[in-house]
C-alpha cells in the first residue's frame, strides 16, 4: 500500500502458495487501502471492492462531443494478485512483489525455479528496478522446504558477486517465533519473551507467568 500509493506508473504484485491464499492477502490489502485517511489516498478507477486488481488511476468516463482531451490525474499504478503458476508475472516490470509462503509452493511451481523466473522482472538488463518481500513459515523438506532451503543457501549477504550481489539477489533473514507468537504480548504492545517475576496481563487480558 506505501509504495502503490506513492509511486507513478509502477506494477505491484502478489503471489502466495495458492490462487486463493494470494486472493486473501489482496482482500486485506484493499480493506487497508479503504481505510487510509482521503488525503493519503490516492484516485483509484472507482471500483467498489476490487477483486483481482487496484488501478490507482482515474476512472474511466464518456466524454461528450467536442470536449478536449485532458492529462489524467491517477499515479498509473496499479496492485494485484496472481495465481501460482511457474510464470506469474514473468515479463512484467515489477516495482514491488510480494512471494507469500514461498517454503509451500507446489510441486509443478519449485520455487528454486520460480524465483529465477521472476527475479528478472524486478531488474532491466544490469539495473536493478524493483524489490521483493520473499516470507515463509517452512514446510517439510519434501512439501517445499528443500526448494526454498535452496533460494536461503543462495542468499547469504556475506557472500557476494563482484556486483555486491548475493547469488540469489535476496538477503537472508530469519525472524525467531518468540519474537511475535500470538497470545505472548503484553498490554502495551512489547513480546513476553522471558518468564516474568511476577504474572503479566497479556493483551487478550490473560495473566502469564510464562514467556514466548
Amino acid at each position: 500500500i506505501e509504495s502503490g500509493t506513492i509511486y507513478e506508473d509502477k506494477l505491484l504484485g502478489i503471489v502466495s502458495k495458492k490462487g486463493k491464499d494470494s486472493s486473501k492477502i489482496f482482500r486485506r490489502l484493499i480493506k487497508g487501502f479503504k481505510r487510509l485517511p482521503c488525503f493519503f489516498q490516492p484516485q483509484w478507477d472507482g471500483t467498489n471492492t476490487p477483486k483481482t486488481e487496484l488501478v490507482l488511476d482515474e476512472p474511466t468516463k464518456r466524454r461528450k462531443a467536442g470536449e478536449k482531451v485532458s492529462e489524467e490525474q491517477g499515479l498509473g499504478t496499479s496492485i494485484s494478485w496472481h495465481n501460482t503458476e511457474i510464470n506469474a508475472m514473468d515479463g512484467d516490470a515489477i516495482f514491488r512483489s510480494l512471494l507469500d509462503e514461498s517454503a509451500k509452493y507446489p510441486k509443478e511451481v519449485p520455487f528454486s525455479e520460480y524465483w529465477y523466473i521472476v527475479k528478472t522482472s524486478h531488474t532491466r538488463g544490469i539495473r536493478i528496478t524493483g524489490k521483493s518481500m520473499v516470507v515463509s513459515t517452512v514446510n517439510p523438506m519434501k512439501k517445499g522446504g528443500s526448494e526454498y532451503r535452496s533460494v536461503w543457501n543462495d542468499s547469504d549477504p556475506l557472500k557476494r558477486d563482484a556486483n555486491g550481489r548475493t547469488i540469489s539477489g535476496l538477503y537472508q533473514l530469519f525472524i525467531p517465533a518468540k519474537y511475535c507468537l500470538e497470545g505472548m504480548f503484553d498490554e502495551f504492545g512489547f513480546t513476553i519473551m522471558e518468564n516474568p517475576d511476577k504474572p503479566i496481563k497479556t493483551d487478550e487480558g490473560v495473566m502469564t507467568s510464562i514467556g514466548s
